[in-house]
């Protein structure tokens, strides 16, 4: 099988759709992106891979197609993230390496409106991640 993007005019994936193999012989060959448009009609069509064996990752509803890199970049998750060289979103505060507190493993998630991680603990403990002392403080 192999899979293609659909976008919009702003490169933005609307959607994905699976087609026969013998729609294209090759990776990235632009006979799929036609048999795509002969089949469903004109738009614009790019091939990705599941595996991201190229363009870097599977497309994914909302994720933009850059042809410039001739890669997919997945949707931003936050206003306050931004893009990396490897084309993944960073936090403007990396995530914390310390998973544990009190011995109890911590869930963490990222807080836009704070711009900073909280964990919680299997316990329910409600923690704040310290970035300049690695450290997780009492919520």
């Amino acid at each position: 099988m192999k899979y293609f993007a659909v976008l919009d005019s702003n490169n933005n994936v609307v959607n994905t759709v699976v087609v026969d193999d013998e729609a294209c012989s090759t990776n990235e060959a632009v006979e799929g992106e036609i048999y795509c448009q002969n089949l469903l009609g004109p738009g614009t069509y790019k091939q990705f891979s599941v595996t991201g064996d190229f363009r870097e990752r599977a497309a994914q509803k909302l994720g933009t197609f850059d042809f410039n890199k001739n890669a997919f970049i997945d949707e931003q998750p936050f206003a306050s993230w931004t893009l990396d060289v490897s084309n993944e979103w960073v936090a403007p505060i990396p995530q914390p390496n310390v998973h544990e507190y009190n011995n109890e493993n911590i869930g963490t998630h990222w807080d836009e409106d704070n711009t900073q991680w909280l964990g919680t603990t299997e316990n329910g403990t409600n923690l704040v991640w310290d970035h300049n002392s690695s450290t997780w403080n009492l919520a």
